[in-house]
């Protein structure tokens, strides 16, 4: 370094020239001092291991955004309506939590007016390129690696570690980088991806700004301004994905993430944002102070405080005084839940339900969804009462048990909000709040977990439901030789999932659970939960690649179909990444959850999903509201797979003919000869896998320091 500098003041070299690159270049260095490494230099601090990781910055607005962008190039390039699916799918998504999950604006594929917080949520709901690609060995491919990257930034952003969540994070950075070079490599060349509408746009500004202030030797004379877009490739050599390889030394260095991130600072650009939004967009910058000043006077106002002459002159006292006012309503209508309750739903009467005019307006008759409803209240009324805190097997209870419970003036009360307490991975208490008419999907224990073990039969520890109503439920018990007793007891009324038995997922699957509807002929399909067997809320995305069926539910309207609607989506997909606590859930060995074993079955075992798949295939008939237009590459491809395929089946049936006419000797020749190939493949397979292996520790990185 003295010499670097001694060559640029002293003997006027360049700062790029060959004479001081030659010295600095090989560990990137800048001939600057540094006044820690002059201070401390001599007491062996490195002053490289003050620079943290930035995990906003780096990955969201870095890799993950760079990734996405160029996603979405691909998509362009397909041709069709695919964008427009990819942006209706968006639309769609159901928000979750109070800021988790927020709704998406109408055209996502635009990137406008993007943060952080904006793409990680696209990222958390990145499921939605599922089906997009017409290749659907490429389609697969982008699936793992969105599952993959999603499961990077949920473990890179946890608030607490173990040594066994490192050892997790630096697997999958390993998977990452592996995956990353099998896009580029394998997908990427099928398509023509060229600059975004933005880019193009952002490009032609730039040139025509540098003409402006004069630098014309910059710019191409023979570029014009507004050339069109140009071919555009995913580049994979930057600092920003080569960091990811050092996540785990810093974590287990300086702690979590969040204890040294950016995001923190950056939040603050929303109240900007926010009050610029109230001004008249000239000279904002003096209307923003006020606006702030005037914010500030507000939140110093007390409840009770009384106002001085001088302020009562003011002329915002009103507006003040109406806004302390507002404040105080809102925190008598959301009251404070004390930590260690479980759950709070409103004992407000403002909303009867009169139980018998409730079900005849509502055709209870025709809709499978309120069959059977009054017996079904009462046979899970009557088994808390019984059992309490057993959870519901279903009972049926005969007419005389039922006829000991009265329903008071045959009147239930509606309530509008269920807010559940929970505690998080890291030993803290969040809670979740669902509204029946926003989407409100739970969470619960299976009832076949073994406790001891946490090991569920159905290899599933966990059922969903989708909360339809929420009743507090006035009733009277009449039992031979005792005195009536009045009980007001809280219900859900739901409608329950179950798990598709014909897809396999998991963690070395790389796939999100999918679950369904249970059809109405089940008599589970429709019930009564009670309120302290929800864990928390679930996050359910819709497969928008199956489309939707009036299987589960009569075509029409019913209680258990928002917004009028006449069916059902197919499938569900169980979101494991919408927060860090539910990841936490899924993957085990955190400290504030009971251990529960999910059934993760190998990545190389049989899946019956390709059937599946097939047939909702891009470009085929089934498939619809997507149209692609193939490029020739592709449909040179599709002809060879025609090809291939009919190649395949006359194969099978002359293979068919010859084992009919074959001897059991020559029979066993065959099996024997069939056993040696597939050992010599998976010699060969494993030695594809070694070769992947020492290239992902080399390459990009992401060995350890």
């Amino acid at each position: 370094m003295n010499r670097a500098c001694e060559l640029v003041n002293n003997e006027g070299y360049g700062v790029k020239s060959v004479a001081v690159e030659n010295i600095l270049s090989k560990e990137s260095y800048v001939p600057t001092k540094n006044a820690f490494s002059e201070k401390l230099s001599d007491f062996g601090f490195n002053l490289f291991t003050m620079l943290v990781v930035d995990l906003m910055h780096e990955f969201e607005l870095g890799v993950w955004k760079a990734i996405f962008m160029h996603l979405i190039r691909i998509l362009i390039s397909v041709g069709g309506n695919v964008v427009q699916e990819f942006n209706s799918r968006y639309r769609q998504v159901p928000a979750f939590g109070r800021s988790t999950i927020c709704k998406f604006h109408n055209n996502v594929s635009s990137l406008k007016k993007l943060a952080a917080r904006d793409y990680e949520d696209i990222l958390q709901e990145s499921i939605f390129f599922e089906n997009l690609l017409p290749d659907m060995q490429h389609d697969k491919l982008l699936s793992e690696l969105l599952f993959t990257l999603a499961e990077w930034h949920a473990n890179a952003k946890l608030r607490m570690h173990t040594d066994t969540t490192l050892d997790i994070l630096r697997s999958v950075t390993q998977t990452l980088g592996s995956q990353l070079r099998s896009l580029v490599k394998n997908i990427c060349p099928s398509y023509d991806t060229k600059e975004l509408p933005s880019e193009v746009t952002k490009r032609g500004r730039r040139l025509s700004r540098k003409r402006a202030q004069g630098q014309a030797r910059q710019v191409r004379q023979n570029e014009p301004a507004a050339r069109g877009p140009k071919r555009k490739l995913l580049n994979l050599a930057t600092y920003k994905l080569h960091a990811l390889g050092d996540y785990v030394w810093h974590i287990f260095t300086f702690s979590t993430t969040d204890s040294y991130s950016t995001q923190i600072g950056e939040l603050q650009h929303r109240r900007v944002k926010r009050f610029y939004a109230r001004t008249n967009k000239h000279r904002s910058t003096r209307q923003i102070a006020r606006l702030n000043e005037r914010e500030r006077a507000l939140r110093g106002l007390g409840v009770g405080q009384k106002l001085s002459p001088a302020r009562k002159l003011n002329k915002y006292t009103k507006a003040e005084l109406s806004v302390r006012a507002h404040m105080h309503n809102r925190a008598h209508d959301l009251p404070v839940i004390p930590p260690e309750a479980h759950h709070f739903i409103s004992e407000s009467r403002n909303h009867p339900v009169h139980l018998s005019n409730w079900l005849h307006a509502t055709q209870s008759k025709t809709d499978a969804a309120l069959k059977d409803f009054r017996i079904n209240l009462k046979n899970h009324l009557l088994h808390r009462l019984r059992k309490p805190g057993q959870a519901d097997d279903g009972t049926e209870y005969t007419p005389q048990d039922r006829s000991e419970l009265t329903i008071k003036n045959d009147r239930i009360y509606r309530q509008h909000t269920f807010r559940v307490n929970y505690t998080t991975y890291d030993i803290r208490r969040d809670q979740d709040s669902m509204n029946p008419n926003r989407r409100a999907d739970v969470l619960m224990l299976s009832h076949d977990v073994d406790p001891s073990t946490g090991v569920s039969l159905s290899g599933h520890p966990f059922t969903y439901a989708r909360i339809l109503d929420i009743f507090q439920v006035p009733v009277v018990q009449w039992r031979p030789g005792t005195t009536p007793t009045e009980y007001t007891i809280p219900v859900l009324f739901v409608r329950r999932y179950e798990l598709d038995a014909r897809w396999r997922a998991g963690f070395q699957q790389k796939r999100l659970p999918r679950v369904k509807f249970l059809s109405a002929d089940n008599p589970a399909a429709f019930g009564f939960a009670d309120p302290d067997e929800v864990i928390r809320g679930a996050h359910l995305i819709p497969a928008f690649a199956h489309g939707r069926t009036s299987d589960y539910l009569q075509p029409g309207k019913s209680v258990a179909r928002l917004d009028g609607k006449q069916d059902d989506w197919r499938f569900y997909y169980v979101n494991w990444f919408v927060d860090r606590d539910m990841y936490m859930r899924y993957r085990g060995g955190s400290i504030g959850h009971i251990t529960l074993k999910v059934d993760d079955p190998p990545a190389d075992s049989d899946s019956p999903t390709d059937e599946i798949a097939e047939e909702v295939a891009p470009g085929s008939p089934d498939h619809e509201g997507i149209q692609t237009e193939p490029t020739n590459s592709q449909a040179t491809g599709h002809a060879q797979t025609e090809d291939a395929e009919l190649e395949q089946i006359e194969d099978v049936e002359k293979t068919a003919d010859a084992e009919e006419e074959a001897s059991s000797s020559d029979e066993s020749d065959l099996e024997s000869q069939a056993s040696d190939s597939r050992s010599d493949s998976e010699d060969e397979i494993g030695s594809d896998e070694e070769e992947e292996i020492l290239e992902a520790e080399v390459t990009l990185g992401f060995s350890p320091l």
